[in-house]
């Protein structure tokens, strides 16, 4: 029987089939329906736009499984209120939301670009991260088109005000490290992530620590 395809990169393709795996219903079937239905679409339509959605859904699974690799199980997608935030750990009542600095026009400010970014995450969901005393941390990944490296994201961090305020916990950043051969000899992709916690954060929590993040 041929396998489902995700992706056009094999690496990537092989990443979705061992996350899909790893979770159990009812994130699993939650993903697996979403990543196929923007999978289908970025097939459909070739262009930059649905194909880029394609890529965001996966780097928002990446972060979920590497905290699962890590025993800290999240749920994926649920239903609070009426927001659907990418990731809730209950058992430390933490909001996940996961988005990548995309490519731009040549002349889009990388920096600038995730300081609108974090600035909207913070609008969308503070109301919910306040009435229900939530833990929110965001995970930011640089496309690599658009050079957005750690160094960049912490000036982007101080830019969008948020380590003036005490809504966020924290952030992950994370991105493509390099290939290595799996057991098989196929080339698969690592990730490197790193945690910033937010030093005035109301509610800290500090997943560096938590999760032996260097």
């Amino acid at each position: 029987m041929n396998r489902e395809r995700f992706a056009p990169n094999n690496s990537i393709d092989l990443d979705i089939h061992d996350i899909l795996q790893a979770f159990q219903d009812p994130s699993a079937c939650k993903m697996r329906n979403k990543i196929r239905r923007e999978a289908k679409a970025a097939i459909r339509d070739k262009n930059e736009s649905t194909d880029s959605n394609a890529r965001n859904i996966f780097r928002e699974f990446l972060v979920g499984y590497e905290l699962l690799k890590k025993d800290y199980r999240c749920e994926y997608s649920p239903k609070i209120g009426n927001q659907t935030p990418d990731w809730f750990h209950r058992g430390s009542n933490t909001i996940i939301e996961v988005f990548t600095c995309n490519r731009g026009k040549a002349t889009t400010d990388p920096v600038l670009k995730t300081a609108g970014l974090i600035k909207e995450k913070r609008i969308k969901y503070g109301p919910m991260i306040e009435s229900h005393s939530f833990r929110f941390v965001i995970g930011i990944h640089g496309d690599i088109a658009t050079s957005l490296n750690l160094h960049l994201c912490q000036e982007a961090i101080v830019q969008s005000g948020a380590l003036s305020e005490g809504i966020i916990s924290g952030f992950i950043y994370f991105d493509e490290d390099r290939h290595y051969p799996d057991d098989q000899g196929r080339p698969r992709q690592r990730y490197t992530f790193t945690y910033l916690p937010n030093p005035n954060a109301t509610r800290p929590i500090n997943l560096g620590v938590l999760l032996n993040w260097v």
